[in-house]
C-alpha cells in the first residue's frame, strides 16, 4: 500500500461501502486520507522532510525570515553564518544575553515566531546556511506516494486509519478512537525505529562505546568523554 490510489481503496474497504456510495463519496476518502496525511506526518520530525537552506545576510540586520516552506519552530541546533557555527538558545536566554553583554563574541542565535535572530549581529553580507523541516508535500494524483511508501509501509495504514477515524467519527465514536489510538501507535513504533538508527550514528565529541580501562597503569586512569572536537564556538 504505497500510492493515493492504494490507500483509497483500503479505505473503501475498511468502510465497507462501495466506491459509489453517496455517504462516503470518492472526493470525501480523498480529502479525508489528505488530511490524515498531513496529520501524519506532522506527529514526529521524520528525517524525510529535513531541508537545508541558504540566504544571504543584511549589515547590521538582525532578524532574518524563517525560509517560506520551513515549518515553525523547526530550525536545527546550529547555523552557519559566514562559514562559521551559531548555537541556538532559547529566546529569553538570548535577549538577556544580548543586554548584558552587548560586545560578546559569543556565536548564538534564536528563533521568535517564523524568524530567526543572530548575535553578534551580521556586519557583512555572507551565507547563512540553516536546516529545518517542511511540511510534507500533499498527494493529489492517484499514484503520488508519501514518505513512508519507501521508508515503511506501516505508516500508510496508520494515515488509512486515522482517515477512517475521522469519517465514523459521528457514527461510532468508540471505533473513531480505536482507529485514531491505532494510528498513533503505529506511527510511535515507526519514529522509535527511527531514533533507534540514528543513535548507531557516533557522535564527533564522544566515544562509541563506553569501554573502561579496568587495567590502569600507576599514571592512568579512564575518564569517559574526555576528548572532543571544537566547533570553534565562543562560550565565554
Amino acid at each position: 500500500m504505497q500510492t493515493l490510489d492504494d490507500m483509497t481503496e483500503k479505505l473503501t474497504d475498511d468502510l465497507m461501502a462501495a466506491a459509489s456510495s453517496t455517504l462516503y463519496t470518492a472526493d470525501r476518502k480523498k480529502k479525508a486520507i489528505q488530511y490524515a496525511h498531513l496529520w501524519a506526518t506532522g506527529l514526529y520530525s521524520w528525517t524525510e522532510l529535513r531541508r537545508g537552506r541558504r540566504a544571504n545576510s543584511i549589515i547590521a540586520h538582525e532578524y532574518y525570515d524563517y525560509p517560506a516552506d520551513f515549518r515553525t519552530d523547526t530550525l536545527g541546533e546550529f547555523l552557519y553564518f559566514n562559514g562559521v557555527p551559531y548555537r541556538r538558545k532559547a529566546w529569553n536566554d538570548y535577549l538577556e544575553h544580548q543586554r548584558k553583554n552587548p560586545s560578546s563574541t559569543k556565536r548564538i542565535f534564536a528563533d521568535y515566531g517564523r524568524q530567526y535572530f543572530i548575535f553578534p549581529i551580521p556586519m557583512v553580507v555572507a551565507p547563512i546556511d540553516l536546516w529545518g523541516q517542511i511540511q510534507a508535500p500533499q498527494i493529489v494524483n492517484p499514484t503520488d506516494k508519501t514518505i513512508f511508501s519507501l521508508h515503511d509501509d506501516t505508516g500508510n495504514e496508520a494515515i488509512v486509519r486515522k482517515a477512517l477515524s475521522d469519517l465514523i467519527k459521528r457514527i461510532d465514536r468508540d471505533l473513531s478512537d480505536s482507529e485514531e489510538k491505532g494510528a498513533v501507535t503505529l506511527l510511535s513504533i515507526i519514529w522509535d525505529k527511527v531514533q533507534k538508527r540514528q543513535q548507531t550514528a557516533q557522535t564527533m565529541n564522544r566515544p562509541m562505546f563506553n569501554v573502561p580501562n579496568f587495567f590502569p597503569g600507576s599514571n592512568a586512569g579512564f575518564q569517559a568523554g574526555n576528548f572532543g572536537v571544537d566547533l570553534g564556538l565562543d562560550e565565554d
